[in-house]
């Protein structure tokens, strides 16, 4: 991929640039510098690779943003810039066909994304030499909508798929794991399976905090898992302090209507009933459904990683 537009150097520093503020946590910044790099990279070559890549980019942070439709646009045409340049069958079009997934996932279109991740994964297996990173992070994906469509053994087997992956790949303590052990635990906890949650949830936890490069954002899903499993493990007043700050962390990075605060606000809420605070637990409970109903959106359970700021 990086001979199709290696020429642009200055742009591959720009998207750099541009990606490091999304792992951030940073996405009006990224907005804005995907979509100057974008506009400058169609003016140099409106048909080049290299724009797909940014479209895509882009498409990832509008997903951030919550603006689905947005991303969904900007996905579909890099899809569509990819395939003009004749490429159909290859690893970069598998990874935006799992971009797109996501932002399905993010809409509660499961089955949809459930279509097109697998289209991916099926994609990726079959591209020699294998991406082994978009493999893993594409499984995880597809287990979210295994999850969803009433198929946690097909789930539980992707996300064993993917970290057995990952860690043979990056080690036992890349932060790219976290990627999967994060969704595994929120899983396993569905499930009822608290104690077996909650080791794959501290697992991450202590992972993602050893590392300062990790992105605030990417801190928050495992700060909401674990302090949802601590207060359902007889550790409550320390799931408080974690699910207290989530919401509080969540509010800084997204802006206090944002979806995602509202999944927080909801894990938050549940905290809150097993301390027997109903009063507070009912507030937090009709600010989540005020949110949801102001954007009409629906939000899964899981949220998707951010992987990029895990790498």
């Amino acid at each position: 991929m990086a001979s199709a537009y290696g020429q642009h150097t200055n742009f591959q520093d720009r998207l750099a640039d541009a990606r490091q503020l999304r792992a951030s946590g940073n996405y009006r910044e990224a907005e804005r510098a995907l979509n100057e790099i974008l506009r400058d990279a169609r003016q140099r070559d409106p048909a080049s690779l290299f724009v797909a890549v940014v479209l895509d980019d882009l498409g990832a942070t509008e997903q951030d943003l919550a603006n689905f439709a947005e991303a969904e646009r900007l996905e579909t045409e890099a899809l569509s810039q990819f395939h003009k340049a004749g490429q159909k069958d290859t690893a970069p079009v598998a990874v935006v066909e799992s971009h797109l997934g996501e932002t399905y996932l993010e809409q509660g279109r499961f089955r949809e994304a459930d279509k097109l991740i697998r289209h991916s994964l099926k994609l990726l297996e079959s591209v020699e030499p294998a991406n082994q990173e978009a493999l893993a992070t594409t499984m995880i994906d597809l287990a979210v909508t295994c999850e969803h469509t009433h198929r946690p053994g097909e789930a539980e087997a992707l996300i064993n798929r993917s970290i057995g992956i990952l860690e043979a790949r990056e080690g036992p303590d890349h932060p790219i794991l976290a990627s999967a052990l994060i969704p595994m635990a929120a899983m396993l906890s569905k499930a009822g399976r608290y104690s077996e949650a909650l080791r794959y949830a501290e697992r991450a936890w202590q992972i993602l905090s050893r590392n300062p490069n990790v992105g605030e954002p990417d801190r928050l899903n495992a700060m909401c898992v674990l302090g949802s499993l601590y207060s359902l493990t007889g550790r409550p007043l320390e799931g408080e302090v974690l699910a207290k700050q989530t919401v509080a962390s969540a509010e800084v990075i997204y802006g206090p209507g944002h979806p995602r605060v509202s999944s927080y606000l909801q894990v938050y809420a549940a905290v809150l009933r097993r301390l027997n605070r109903k009063d507070e637990a009912k507030a937090a409970e009709k600010r989540a459904a005020a949110i949801l109903t102001t954007n009409r959106r629906t939000t899964p359970g899981w949220n998707t990683v951010n992987v990029n700021a895990l790498r």
